[in-house]
């Protein structure tokens, strides 16, 4: 076969009317270039005239007209003149955005978001909407020089001129800080309807460093107790940084610390958080709240989880726990252990306990049926401490708090959680996105404006699918949180929700997704003991192994031209995902068809010039079937944000690195990439032909920190096209 170069690369954004170039090694008519080659949407093939230069060797292919989004050009079966195949069957997916600034030609535009500049928050505005009550216009363009590899961020105002953008989000952070200070937004509006004399359970957090938890986990074995350094670092922290205990000492309260954090729980009054927030001492304070709203036999077989267990796996020696009321009844619920003898009780908890693990007699017994059942029964998050303190190292919740709904950025929850997610035991947590109808109890107006009701960066929020995985339930939350570049994208996967039926119970909902996500996390935790201590590398598994694609087309098409798909990285894959964990690899490993990974990130791993890794992943794709037909591949990336403080800043949960995704061939050319900015996470899928090889590469784009991080990927499963991207 003869070759084909392009001017663009795969996923790459262009402007409208940027003519589409693709240069051929040998003449081609316009006929044939005419009949071989489209552009396609989701809806098909558009009808575009192809252009051919005089030499017959350059075939120029238009954009002029078309809207902002996701396209493929596809090049069929294009011959040259004198008879040679020159490709076939290729798909180049590209992007046309909407912005208005202009990028130099050497530069590849890889990423675009369009930002509304309000007084204390950015909104991304969708491709062609204009901003609203005088609020300020930005658009960040993240971009590769196309020879030096180098990383540059241009910003540009409304009339396309360039800017500090830097400086623009800047401003919005110091305003955000000057309005709330060190109290919590949540907490700010609950405190705004009391009395100074009220009291409120809250969290209070210390200022924090963000190279707390900057030490080696091992990668190579079960961690079955917690790392020394760890508690040395805690120790050492809480004798060195003090003084917010000793201002809670003198405000002579009753307070307690978080296990294993530095975080400390305590009731206070108005006034008391009033004055303890004027202290530099305090990081931030945020609502305990204790309150409890539930997120209302195909499960275990759409998520194939059956096949798993018929390879012998069933998650024994795994300690699941699930975060909840306990159930009404534990008649089949064979619980190791739980938090209260005498919980609230629901049908709820029942079956969200039964879709992990039941006994019940002559039906499936959960997803994994073989694990440790731990009811932490309570909607405390004590509940969720004594999990942890059990050792259990994953854990599902299906409820939500008042506030989580309408919250726009991550609430006092998911600050708890991301910090446990970095201690030990290093829970994998799984949570439902949440579920919308016309006069739930959220009573957020319209009902389907509702975000995704957990929104943390180290745990995963779960989706809900139908039972044949190719439509989201109509009432699944998918609305993304605020945040500073606007480009986050929740929940992060999807499994099976509606009609769940077992032990005589039969609901639907996000909350039955989550505890099918954890059965399958327990399931390869048995495959691969090494990673109960990584829930990074747990994420990379579970999305890397999301082949079957729900809704809308790539997760990365779907986030760069700001579609919001709503079933994240895809339906999850129990079977899919045990083929990964089977195959653990190293750093510059011999080229497999799948494999993950788990480790530190530093930056003395990257390029100082390309900010490129020094080291490689290598992806070799198998040959299963005849001819030449393209094999898709998915790879995943994930790694943790810090609960950190920065300058005049609260404590929060912040990415400390953005690092982008790179997947190359042999000839070091850009077959695919995933370069958000404010994702723990990345995911790149792409056509990588039969018995090729190809290189994973983690690009750094900014932070100088060091991370833990999970990769992994899937090759050898054919692609399926439903209009653009995998499904």
């Amino acid at each position: 076969m003869e070759s084909l170069q392009f001017s663009f690369c795969p996923g790459e954004i262009i402007k409208a009317g940027t003519p589409l170039v693709i240069q051929s090694s040998s003449p081609v008519s316009a006929q044939a270039a005419q009949g071989a080659i489209s552009v396609r949407r989701s809806c098909g093939p558009l009808r575009l005239v192809v252009q051919v230069d005089l030499e017959c060797s350059s075939i120029f292919v238009p954009t002029k007209g078309l809207d902002p989004g996701a396209y493929e050009l596809v090049v069929g079966e294009l011959r040259g003149i004198t008879g040679g195949l020159l490709g076939k069957d290729l798909h180049k997916p590209f992007i046309v955005g909407a912005f208005r600034g202009a990028v130099p030609s050497e530069l590849k535009v890889d990423h675009v978001v369009l930002l509304s500049i309000g007084e204390t928050s950015t909104t991304r505005l969708r491709p062609g909407y204009d901003v609203k009550d005088g609020a300020g216009y930005l658009e960040i363009v993240k971009a590769t020089h196309r020879e030096n590899l180098t990383t540059q961020e241009l910003a540009f105002d409304e009339n396309g001129t360039e800017v500090d953008g830097g400086k623009v989000l800047a401003e919005v952070q110091n305003r955000h800080f000057k309005k709330f200070g060190r109290v919590h937004e949540s907490l700010h509006k609950h405190l705004s309807l009391r009395k100074d004399a009220d009291t409120v359970d809250v969290f209070v957090y210390p200022q924090i460093n963000k190279d707390l938890f900057d030490y080696d986990k091992p990668n190579d074995r079960e961690l079955k107790q917690c790392p020394e350094e760890q508690t040395a670092r805690l120790d050492r922290f809480l004798h060195d940084n003090c003084k917010h205990v000793d201002l809670l000492k003198h405000l002579g309260v009753k307070y307690q610390r978080v296990p294993n954090t530095v975080v400390f729980q305590a009731v206070l009054t108005k006034a008391q958080i009033i004055s303890l927030t004027h202290s530099d001492k305090i990081g931030s304070v945020h609502l305990n709240d204790s309150e409890a709203i539930n997120d209302l036999s195909n499960s275990i077989a759409i998520a194939r989880s059956d096949r798993v267990q018929g390879a012998g796996f069933d998650g024994k020696g795994v300690r699941v726990a699930v975060f909840e009321d306990g159930p009404s009844d534990l008649t089949d619920i064979p619980v190791a252990s739980q938090y209260s003898t005498s919980p609230p009780a629901s049908d709820h908890a029942r079956l969200t306990h039964a879709v992990i693990k039941n006994t019940e007699a002559a039906h499936p017994h959960g997803h994994a049926p073989g694990c440790d059942l731990y009811s932490a029964n309570s909607s405390s998050n004590e509940a969720l401490t004594w999990a942890c303190q059990q050792r259990c190292t994953v854990i599902s919740q299906s409820f939500h708090r008042k506030n989580e709904p309408g919250g726009a950025d991550l609430q006092s929850d998911d600050l708890l959680k991301d910090m446990l997610a970095l201690t030990y035991p290093f829970p994998f947590i799984a949570q439902a996105a949440g579920n919308y109808w016309l006069g739930d109890d959220d009573n957020i107006n319209p009902p389907e404006s509702e975000r995704v009701n957990h929104k943390g960066y180290n745990t995963i929020s779960c989706g809900n699918h139908d039972d044949t995985a190719t439509a989201m339930d109509g009432s699944s939350v998918f609305n993304n949180p605020d945040s500073l570049h606007g480009d986050r994208e929740l929940p992060e996967i999807s499994a099976n929700g509606t009609e769940v039926t077992a032990v005589g119970i039969t609901k639907s909902g996000t909350s039955f997704a989550a505890p099918a996500v954890a059965g399958v996390a327990a399931l390869i935790q048995q495959i691969s003991p090494a990673i109960k201590s990584w829930p990074e590398g747990m994420r990379a598994i579970l999305l890397a192994s999301a082949k079957r694609n729900v809704n809308g087309g790539t997760w990365w098409a779907d986030v760069s031209s700001r579609t919001d798909a709503s079933d994240g990285a895809g339906a999850i894959d129990a079977d899919s995902a045990r083929s990964i964990a089977l195959t653990r690899v190293f750093r510059n490993n011999s080229p497999t068809a799948r494999g993950w990974d788990v480790g530190t990130i530093r930056n003395t791993d990257f390029d100082p010039t390309t900010s490129l890794s020094t080291f490689r992943y290598w992806i070799t794709v198998p040959r299963t079937g005849p001819g030449d037909n393209p094999e898709t591949i998915k790879v995943c990336l994930a790694w943790d944000s810090k609960i950190t403080s920065a300058n005049e800043t609260a404590t929060a949960s912040q990415l400390t690195v953005d690092l982008d995704l790179w997947v190359r061939d042999i000839n070091q050319q850009l077959v695919g990439f995933s370069s958000s900015f404010d994702n723990s996470y990345e995911v790149v899928e792409f056509d990588g032909l039969q018995g090729a090889t190809y290189e994973i590469v983690v690009k750094k784009y900014t932070g100088t920190d060091q991370v833990w991080y999970g990769l992994a990927w899937q090759s050898a499963f054919y692609l399926t096209r439903g209009g653009l991207g995998v499904v």
